[in-house]
């Protein structure tokens, strides 16, 4: 029995570079959740937004791999993808990671899962109690830790001491709940299909501001359902490699785009529900040794369709806000509602002509044909500023108008792979060189971009305690629907009027392509290497470089306004203002004159036959030109954003730390990570686990006006290059601890013909134990801006989260 088996496997933790399996998921991270992983685990990855006690569980998926934007994600479920359109960079698919077995591959921003089936039915159900924060106020369980301030102090002051509000005001967890249930149908041919039935629903409490700060809380309620599973195609289909999937979602949440700082009147009623078909078929599939992936010799197809609707709809459409917006630097979300129909068809095919052959042709598409139909055809908007212990000031009105329209999303990919023989234990080498069309089609507007990707890896491991890896990368970026619906004439266009509105128009519908543009792309080396002492050892170095390049933004139209600089190959249109060209380098920047990412990670781990520990410490530096305004949805590499559709609002970062002007941060302001996970197997049964997460970084800045414009002024933050470490104000730490026993209940009953046992689990997870009392959000607009900055909101403060799991009893 695989799930007795499991329960007495030591505990090991992972190096750099490897894929994790149901099997390390099962003997030490205890949790069937990807996010958790993902944000405490993986070095590969960076997740955007708070996960505490599972608060990210109905938000989109904000994650980096390795500097890349949340947008470029990509996913694929046994072979077949199954990107979101609408919510680009993110999945509908929620995995048992029990069950899952998981290869990401990092230079690409690919997530590849496999499920491996049940091998017994079983399910699972899960309760959330965040209440604890409603019990005994701020000094009672929920409350910030028992020397918080004495801890803290040794920097600077703490969150709790520079509250904007009382600490009642915080985000919580009311409750939350899920229910797992994996079963199988028995076929004629002896083979039983897999099917999964997945819940999960749960109300959550949200701080909302203005302009002044808090300004209370509101309740969002959410849920999402999902089955899948592999359906019966008859005894020689099975002998033949042939396999049929389905997989279908239904969620809805009331707080879309919270997870980027949104308030309540900004946020949208979010609706989707998606249904795909797709057939696999594989033939003379082996396992490779000591791998989650699957060697393929011959030919090997997975195809299928999905069908998708995803309704967003604003609370208020004429909302009114200022400048405040997420760590109070964001402008404003501006979006139209709507609903969006998408149906995607996916191919992926790999050929290998034989076994032992080195070749591999791939070819992989995903192409999809969208329509979107507008809540509304017009709409305005009000925009206020606030300056420093101010009140707000009329700055821009905005009057829209938009209609329906339809786009087709194409990326497609012809790679050839090179797997160099084993002719030697201490060498070897892998290459893959392929050409990619991608394009985005519409009817005013159409781009297409013939692109070349290629990647070289050596692998060296000339002794037992040594491993490294050099890899060579160039790859291109995927379009996303962002990029759709700002370049569209007809998804959101607007006209501007006020005191400080000198370019008066706004959207699509005045915006031209540069001829020939070619979509981001970026060329990357990684190198990973791995100490191992004794085989319980291993100390591991990654160290990754990330250049990115023709990158779009938003300058004027030299044809309207001649003063700008001529491009010569500008597809001039006199009726359109705006130009979506490429950024300029920046002049004396040296190597930052370009988007550039810098990270080092180093990773300690001890791998006992009942105990595990592991360390690791990442810095990075993400650094170039970016829109105005911080987090995800503001500061993703070469992601187009609202912002950038006004050249009024784009490109106003400085780097703290950096004496460029125009530099700013990309990505959430994270710039260090440090993860710890201390695990022990105190019996067969029960295992104990705990989980330190810290991330922290360099503050982007402040802002002052002038004349209605904005301008940066850049503040200290945690850099140990110049003498800067503690000066940053807040920073996320998390603290989760893990009890789980798994056992078996004898199952006998000689009436019946039953005999066997029950495989059954109970973990009982304790989130933020230890809460600093640190900020997540904070507000930048009053007189002691100088000195430090106001906190607005609090992490996710403790709470229990109790599951079970249990087998049903079989005759055997």
């Amino acid at each position: 029995m695989l799930f007795t088996f499991l329960c007495l496997l030591p505990m090991r933790a992972q190096g750099i570079g490897e894929d994790s399996s149901a099997e390390k998921f099962s003997e030490w991270y205890q949790t069937s959740s990807l996010v958790n992983y993902i944000n405490y685990i993986s070095e590969d990855m960076l997740w955007e937004s708070e996960t505490t006690g599972n608060w990210a569980r109905p938000d989109r998926m904000l994650f980096s791999i390795r500097g890349n934007s949340y947008e470029w994600n990509r996913f694929y479920l046994n072979g077949f993808r199954l990107d979101s359109r609408f919510l680009s960079g993110s999945m509908l698919y929620v995995p048992d990671m029990m069950q899952t077995a998981l290869h990401t591959d990092a230079e690409r921003g690919v997530l590849y899962l496999r499920t491996l089936g049940f091998e017994r039915n079983q399910i699972s159900v899960e309760g959330n109690m965040g209440g604890l924060a409603n019990i005994g106020g701020e000094n009672g369980i929920g409350g910030v830790s028992w020397g918080t301030r004495q801890l803290i102090n040794l920097f600077h002051s703490s969150a709790l001491e520079r509250l904007h509000k009382p600490i009642e005001q915080r985000n919580r967890q009311l409750w939350a709940g899920s229910l797992d249930a994996g079963f199988s149908i028995p076929s004629n041919s002896g083979k039983r299909y897999h099917q999964r039935l997945y819940a999960d629903f749960g109300n959550r409490r949200i701080v909302t501001f203005d302009e002044g700060g808090e300004n209370g809380f509101y309740d969002a309620a959410y849920y999402k359902i999902q089955l899948d599973g592999e359906l019966p195609l008859g005894q020689k289909a099975a002998a033949d490699g042939l396999s049929l999937h389905y997989l279908f979602n239904t969620q809805h949440r009331p707080d879309l785009y919270s997870e980027l700082g949104y308030g309540a009147e900004e946020v949208a009623a979010y609706q989707a529900y998606s249904a795909s078909v797709y057939l696999k078929r594989e033939n003379n599939c082996q396992k490779k040794a000591n791998a989650d992936r699957l060697q393929l010799d011959g030919h090997t197809l997975t195809t299928g369709i999905t069908y998708a609707m995803h309704d967003a709809e604003r609370h208020n459409r004429n909302y009114e806000r200022n400048i405040v917006d997420q760590d109070g630097e964001g402008f404003d979300p501006w979006y139209a509602d709507g609903q969006l129909h998408e149906l995607s068809w996916a191919v992926n095919y790999a050929f290998q002509p034989k076994q032992h052959k080195p070749l591999t042709l791939r070819l992989d598409t995903y192409n999809s044909l969208l329509c979107f139909q507008q809540a509304a055809n017009e709409w305005h908007h009000n925009l206020y500023i606030r300056y420093p212990d101010q009140p707000r000031e009329d700055w821009y009105r905005y009057d829209f108008s938009g209609n329906d329209f339809a786009a087709g999303m194409l990326e497609n990919t012809l790679a050839l792979d090179y797997e160099m023989p084993a002719r030697n234990h201490w060498f070897s080498l892998r290459a893959s060189a392929g050409v990619a069309c991608d394009g985005i089609i519409m009817s005013k507007k159409t781009i297409l971009t013939p692109s070349v990707e290629a990647e070289l890896q050596m692998h060296f491991h000339p002794t037992r305690w040594f491993d490294a890896q050099v890899i060579l990368g160039h790859y291109r970026t995927k379009y996303t629907w962002n990029q759709v619906r700002l370049l569209s004439d007809d998804y959101q266009n607007g006209t501007l009027s006020g005191p400080y509105a000198p370019y008066p128009y706004y959207g699509g519908k005045y915006l031209s392509v540069r001829k020939a543009i070619q979509q981001p792309q970026y060329a990357l080396l990684d190198l990973p290497i791995v100490f191992k002492v004794k085989e319980r050892h291993s100390f591991s170095i990654l160290t990754t470089a990330r250049l990115y390049y023709h990158n779009w933004t938003i300058t004027n139209n030299p044809a309207i306004y001649p003063t700008a600089a001529t491009d010569a190959t500008t597809a001039n249109d006199n009726t359109r203002p705006y130009l979506l060209t490429y950024q300029e380098p920046v002049k004396g920047a040296g190597l930052f004159a370009l988007p550039l990412y810098l990270s080092n990670t180093v990773k300690y781990q001890y791998d006992g036959r009942h105990v595990f520990f592991s360390l690791s410490w990442q810095s990075y530096q993400m650094s170039g030109l970016t829109t105005f305004g911080n987090g995800a949805e503001n500061n993703s590499i070469s992601t187009l954003q609202y912002a950038m559709l006004n050249p009024t609002l784009g490109e106003n970062l400085s780097n703290a730390e950096s004496p460029v002007r125009r530099l700013g941060r990309l990505d959430q302001d994270k710039a260090f990570i440090c993860r710890l996970q201390m695990g022990a197997n105190i019996t067969p049964n029960w295992q104990l686990m705990l989980n330190f997460h810290f991330q922290d970084g360099t503050p982007i800045t402040k802002y002052v006006t002038n004349s209605g414009k904005l301008y940066a002024l850049t503040t200290k933050g945690i850099n140990p290059a110049d003498g800067h470490f503690g000066q940053r104000k807040d920073a996320f730490f998390n603290l989760d601890m893990r009890l789980a026993y798994r056992g078996n209940i004898n199952c006998r009953n000689q009436q019946l013909g039953l005999k066997g046992a029950i495989p059954f689990s109970v973990e009982l997870l304790g989130y933020n134990l230890y809460d600093f009392g640190t900020a997540w959000y904070e507000y930048s607009f009053d007189q002691y801006i100088t000195e430090t900055r106001r906190t607005l909101s609090l992490c996710i403060p403790r709470g229990l989260n109790l599951k079970l799991c249990i087998g049903l009893c079989k005759n055997e």
